[in-house]
């Protein structure tokens, strides 16, 4: 369990497992990838088998998360190749002082002659950190191509079935959005600027925890606010509002 103030200095987070520790990249760091490609690297190294409608319950019990990445890693198809750099875009990020390397059974970060990994082993708890980190609960790869053979048929045939439902998803979505592109960070960052009378400049140089934290407290006080602005002038029958200091990390 990631402490609440680690991720509110934006301090970098110990990842003991595999000796390493994870930058928290600023706003205006990750405008150098883009927000598609950094929701997109996101979305690739946080997948979870058990959100995947085409996925049995028989065939779940013969991967894991991190067999999926790997199998998808190696895919030629064009959007797989998208996924993958933008994977790799976001661990640069997260991992400045490292060259990244995807390779057949795992995820290498080289320094100085120091080799540090990412597996099986680890990967879970990779995965909650980027969740935290980047707030997904709160939001309803290397330069070669590897010689690798999946770990067996059965993994194949699963994660060629995974594949076939996330194209269908993403035309779906395509289609949905009308080829509009992500703006969550820059919306959340241009809405606090102006209504909070803030540099721009300044919320650049926020994380994207501290991002949410202070939109979402800034919004329930603008509830609160409003609540009791229209309460005084007479207006009735209003819908309650949650204190706007209440606790907005609670898992409850």
């Amino acid at each position: 369990m990631i402490d609440g103030l680690l991720l509110l200095t934006k301090n970098d987070i110990p990842f003991i497992s595999a000796e390493l520790s994870i930058h928290q990249p600023t706003l205006k760091e990750i405008g150098l990838i883009g927000e598609d490609a950094f929701f997109t690297g996101v979305q690739f190294l946080t997948i979870d088998k058990s959100s995947l409608q085409d996925l049995s319950p028989e065939d779940a019990k013969k991967i894991n998360n991190f067999d999926i990445i790997m199998q998808l890693i190696k895919d030629s198809a064009p959007e797989a190749k998208f996924n993958k750099t933008c994977a790799e875009s976001l661990l640069a990020l997260m991992f400045p002082e490292y060259q990244v390397r995807f390779l057949p059974r795992m995820i290498a970060f080289v320094r100085d002659g120091q080799n540090c990994i990412i597996n099986e082993k680890n990967f879970d708890e990779f995965q909650s950190i980027v969740k935290k980190m980047f707030c997904l609960d709160e939001l309803g790869g290397g330069p070669q191509k590897q010689n690798y053979d999946p770990l067996n048929a059965q993994a194949a045939r699963i994660v060629n079935k995974i594949m076939q439902g996330r194209e269908k998803l993403a035309q779906q979505k395509a289609q949905q959005n009308g080829g509009q592109k992500i703006t969550i960070l820059s919306r959340y960052i241009s809405i606090l600027a102006v209504g909070e009378q803030k540099d721009i400049n300044a919320l650049l140089q926020y994380s994207v925890y501290q991002l949410f934290d202070e939109f979402n407290r800034y919004s329930l006080k603008e509830q609160s606010d409003f609540y009791l602005q229209a309460k005084m002038a007479g207006a009735k029958d209003l819908q309650e509002v949650d204190n706007w200091m209440k606790d907005i990390h609670s898992s409850s």
